[in-house]
């Protein structure tokens, strides 16, 4: 096991939203597109890249075990299944053995700070994820848009290793919105149709593994 992201998410009282005022939109793309821009690599280069290599999930059914019963789970799955454009499709299952785990934790989650969220535990062999975990802090008195926590979460949990710069996107620090913009969807679609082996002739530009990357949940 080892940890691709641990994600620390502060709170932000300042920037207040409510789930009423979030939609989710995306783009259409012809799914797993071999003609990607220059600007989609980049953007794969960014975000998708860990140890030098493209890191997804396998084709087929995902199972997903959501220990916290958050009711909005199969809202959050069907987005990313919708982005991914078919080759990989996340289900939820009732076995706790599932390779992806969301469960709940109290407490303190790093080094004193009050988190939200962590993604941690990715295991990936050669290139294919294979196991990780989510775990949301139950901690009554943090407040946080739920929705936008759980949803910017699972980005993690399909591939996105950091962080989007300001907050116009779901993957932004802050995760204030749960916008899914064109070149996100298109860079997914391309690491989700592209081989594993697949030379992109460019290095990763990631930080370490054990990242350390603040944000902010609203409530």
């Amino acid at each position: 096991m080892k940890n691709k992201c641990i994600l620390i998410i502060i709170m932000a009282l300042s920037l207040l939203t409510t789930l009423s005022s979030c939609s989710v939109y995306y783009f259409g793309f012809p799914p797993n597109t071999q003609n990607a821009s220059p600007e989609i690599l980049e953007y794969v280069k960014k975000h998708f890249y860990n140890c030098g290599q493209i890191t997804r999930w396998n084709d087929g059914y995902i199972d997903v075990y959501d220990e916290t019963n958050y009711k909005r789970i199969p809202d959050v799955l069907q987005v990313w299944n919708e982005v991914i454009g078919g080759s990989t499709i996340f289900q939820l299952s009732e076995n706790p053995n599932s390779p992806v785990h969301i469960l709940n934790q109290n407490g303190v989650f790093y080094e004193g700070e009050e988190v939200c969220a962590l993604t941690i535990d990715q295991n990936c062999i050669n290139g294919w994820n294979r196991e990780t975990k989510v775990i949301i802090n139950s901690n009554p008195n943090l407040l946080y848009n739920k929705f936008n926590v759980y949803l910017h979460e699972f980005g993690h949990v399909i591939g996105f290793d950091n962080h989007t710069i300001g907050d116009n996107d779901i993957m932004g620090y802050t995760a204030s919105t749960c916008v899914i913009p064109e070149i996100m969807v298109a860079a997914v679609r391309y690491v989700y149709g592209v081989k594993i082996d697949y030379n992109m002739e460019f290095t990763t530009a990631n930080s370490p593994n054990l990242e350390i990357i603040a944000a902010s949940g609203l409530p």
